[in-house]
């Protein structure tokens, strides 16, 4: 798939030195071309004619150099500006979904968060299992209402597969027309565009995002793309975070069974053991024969 251009990827760079380069070689043809101006109309230089051709060549030149070098100066200034308000977006959602140590809450603040910052209007999270089953599934922008409609959650088939099986992602214009398509359950709400990424989390938890139905009919573009696998990494640290909050919390309440239950071990054998000796005294008392006494 085609990654964006921006000043801060590969291309982004070849397109600063692009810019010096052109500066230069730009510089050097004008002066170039000057000389070659000024030499062709020498004979007629010191005519009023010659000096104004001579000052409508310059600035004909000028206005053409630096024409030029601002329109690649105000394309860099575009995608500059670009790029931070995605940053800013994406920054905005990694702050939604570190808010909170609970796991389902995190999932749930997961698909959410990523719909809203590509402008998406359906959103889905996987959970896979190791078989490569899935065996949970959250959404956004379908009501409990149509869920409940729609019936059991997918199992996997067909282009949810293709993200399931192989970790890829995925940025279709119309999910329908793909051969890997099987259509969706009845009371299902259309859907066409499609952009899916692996979110990379620590064993055992494992799952995929997807998002339907760009806003306004467009298609996601190769900058959702990118936004969308820079918040997935965020997103899986935000899961794991709260992954191990579970672990710590299940090891601190069988921390506690295990010292209640040494408590009560302990005292229990204190006193059996105050019992046992009671029991001894009656025993030695009755041996010596005092009982009768």
């Amino acid at each position: 798939m085609s990654t964006p251009s921006n000043p801060w990827s590969a291309n982004g760079a070849l397109t600063l030195r692009r810019l010096k380069w052109i500066t230069v070689c730009s510089a050097l043809v004008f002066i170039l071309l000057l000389e070659l101006v000024r030499r062709a109309l020498f004979p007629y230089l010191p005519s009023t004619s010659g000096k104004l051709l001579m000052g409508a060549a310059v600035f004909t030149g000028c206005l053409f150099f630096f024409a030029a070098l601002f329109s690649v100066i105000e394309r860099i200034q575009g995608s500059l500006e670009l790029r931070n308000r995605e940053l800013l977006s994406l920054h905005e959602a990694a702050l939604g979904i570190h808010g909170d140590l609970a796991l389902e809450m995190v999932l749930q603040r997961v698909v959410d968060r990523a719909r809203h910052l590509v402008d998406a209007q359906y959103g889905a999270l996987s959970v896979i299992d190791e078989q490569h089953r899935i065996k949970s599934f959250i959404t956004s922008g379908i009501s409990a209402e149509t869920r409940e409609k729609i019936g059991p959650p997918p199992v996997g088939h067909g282009i949810l597969g293709v993200v399931l099986n192989e970790g890829q992602r995925l940025r279709m214009p119309d999910l329908t027309r793909d051969p890997r398509s099987v259509g969706f359950p009845s009371n299902h709400p259309p859907m066409r565009s499609l952009l899916a990424v692996p979110v990379l989390c620590k064993s055992p938890f494992r799952g995929n995002l997807y998002l339907a139905e760009k806003a306004e009919g467009a298609g996601f573009t190769a900058e959702d793309e990118e936004s969308l696998i820079r918040f997935a990494t965020t997103a899986a640290l935000a899961i794991d975070n709260a992954h191990l909050h579970l672990r710590l919390n299940d090891l601190a309440v069988a921390e506690e069974r295990l010292r209640i239950a040494h408590e009560m071990h302990d005292g229990l054998a204190q006193v059996l053991a105050y019992v046992n000796t009671k029991a001894q005294a009656v025993k030695a008392f009755l041996n010596s024969g005092r009982a009768e006494e």
